[in-house]
């Protein structure tokens, strides 16, 4: 079995490694990564703080995707992926005498590649999010630093309209310029009556949103702007022309007051039903620092809609 093997080589190489920092956990994370790669099971790991901000885990995830037989997707920051491919791959590597492809990119390399394929947070989510989703199902997936998760998706699915969007609009649809900088003017004026704070940040107020519902009243919906139809669709405007998204969404505005100007911000609020099918696609590792104080992470998987069927490990400080 492919945990035996793991477990052997990877004891073999850490032995071998004068030097090498020591985490007492390396065997059990790479034995219950491989074990997740063989079943198709996925699996939270929680691997500590300190650990988690030295990043000496990934030694042992690493050693499991590379004897793995097949494909294997690792989603991690591009700062990660280059310690894994200038470093960790290439020592495990010559070690375990494995000549697996290594390949980085924002879409899957196609064909019938088997190797190990880095992958950014931002362009894998693009990816899965999207109705022209081109990765392959059921290739295993590990996600490296799931604490950030959760920001990462909502940064993927906020939409936001800026100054240039409403150029856009204008010339989208001129017979009605003028409502269109009616409407601009007064968001201006409203939301530069809030109380200036330190983040320039700041929920749209019952009359601001009143401004927006009456805009998209006026407006031929078929014809918007694609960002004016994904900001919509988030608004949940009540148009009988177009379809609002179920799910509850959080408002807020950014403001220049330097400049005069402002952005527009909608995100779903309940990202669970969002994430849940992505998660039912391919078996997928989640590994992160300290989720959660319990092992199960019960908030953190009701949050991104993670099954029941899942193996949840969190290992003790040093």
């Amino acid at each position: 079995m492919i945990e035996a093997e793991v477990h052997l080589s990877l004891h073999n190489f850490l032995r071998s490694q004068a030097g090498f920092p020591s985490w007492p956990h390396h065997l059990t994370m790479a034995r219950l990564v491989a074990r997740a790669l063989r079943l198709g099971r996925s699996a939270l790991i929680q691997v500590g703080a300190a650990c988690g901000y030295q990043g000496r885990y990934r030694t042992s995830f690493v050693a499991s995707a590379l004897m793995w037989h097949g494909p294997v997707i690792i989603v991690a920051p591009e700062s990660t992926q280059q310690r894994l491919t200038k470093v960790e791959i290439p020592r495990l590597q010559q070690w375990l005498q494995v000549n697996k492809a290594i390949r980085t990119g924002d879409a899957w390399p196609g064909g019938e590649f088997q190797g190990v394929f880095l992958i950014s947070p931002a362009a894998w989510l693009k990816a899965q999010l999207s109705k022209n989703d081109n990765f392959p199902r059921d290739i295993p997936t590990i996600i490296d630093g799931v604490d950030d998760l959760e920001d990462w998706v909502r940064s993927e699915l906020t939409v936001s309209l800026e100054g240039h969007d409403w150029e856009q609009l204008m010339l989208a649809q001129p017979a009605q310029a003028e409502v269109i900088r009616s409407a601009r003017a007064q968001l201006t004026h409203e939301l530069f009556k809030h109380p200036a704070n330190p983040y320039e940040c700041y929920l749209i107020s019952p009359a601001e949103e009143e401004i927006l519902t009456h805009l998209y009243s006026v407006l031929d919906i078929s014809s918007l702007p694609d960002t004016w139809k994904q900001f919509a669709q988030q608004f949940q405007v009540r148009n009988e022309n177009f379809s609002p998204s179920s799910s509850p969404s959080l408002l807020w505005a950014t403001i220049a007051r330097r400049q005069g100007l402002f952005s527009l911000h909608c995100v779903p609020i309940e990202l669970g039903k969002i994430l849940s099918p992505i998660w039912q696609r391919q078996p997928v590792v989640f590994i992160g620092s300290a989720v959660e104080p319990e092992t199960e992470a019960p908030l953190f998987r009701q949050r991104l809609g993670l099954e029941d069927e899942l193996t949840c490990l969190k290992f003790s400080s040093d």
